[in-house]
């Protein structure tokens, strides 16, 4: 029984280490955008959408429990405007990430290395959309 709970107790480092180093991907083609990660996926044709930008600036962040505003960044985020108002119901995995104004705002981490290649990718597949790097 012992062995069974120490067996147990010694597996949950090993699902944790699973989490943070599982492959994360996200890129641009022809189609459109794509970010597959074990926890959840998704992607949109670019037709889909009205506008595109990247976001580079520091950005506040309401606590729900304390009601008080911080202040996150530098942090990358990638802002897509649906064309359609219909747009959540096609995508639902995107929910999380809408904005008050209906915009979705995609966080990416605070990796600014990220920046110029996003530019170039978006400069490249949807160049219509871009609205440029803010």
């Amino acid at each position: 029984m012992l062995a069974v709970v120490l067996l147990l107790v010694g597996g949950i480092p090993a699902l944790k280490l699973r989490t943070l180093t599982r492959t994360r991907r996200f890129w641009f083609d022809p189609n459109g955008l794509r970010y597959e990660d074990p926890a959840g996926s998704w992607g949109c044709y670019w037709g889909e959408l009205a506008g595109l930008a990247v976001l580079t600036s520091s950005h506040p962040v309401r606590n729900g429990q304390t009601n008080v505003a911080q202040v996150y960044g530098p942090y990358v985020r990638l802002l897509l405007t649906p064309a359609a108002p219909d747009f959540l119901t096609r995508h639902p995995e995107l929910l999380p990430y809408q904005d008050p104004s209906g915009q979705l705002i995609v966080p990416l981490g605070p990796n600014q290395e990220l920046v110029p290649a996003l530019d170039q990718a978006a400069r490249t597949y949807a160049p219509s959309l871009y609205q440029g790097t803010r």
